[in-house]
């Protein structure tokens, strides 16, 4: 859980305090359905949003493929 954690406060602090009250004020009034902002993630149809910043996205990867049950299903080593 320390990951997921970890990865929560990086793409809060990548997305910024005023970003995320522009957006949270833009939902409250109706502006993009299906949208949430809580606990400073913006989601889109239940997916968090991950700002356009290339060192985040790859911290993300980095974390999510570095576990052993991270390949494909069908993957099999010859």
């Amino acid at each position: 859980m320390e990951i997921m954690h970890r990865l929560q406060q990086s793409i809060c602090i990548a997305i910024g305090v005023g970003a995320f009250t522009s957006i949270s004020t833009s939902i409250a009034a109706g502006v993009g359905r299906g949208t949430s902002a809580t606990d400073g993630l913006v989601r889109f149809r239940n997916r968090i949003y991950v700002s356009n910043c290339s060192e985040l996205k790859k911290l993300i990867l980095r974390e999510f493929h570095a576990k052993p049950n991270s390949r494909h299903p069908g993957y099999h080593k010859t």
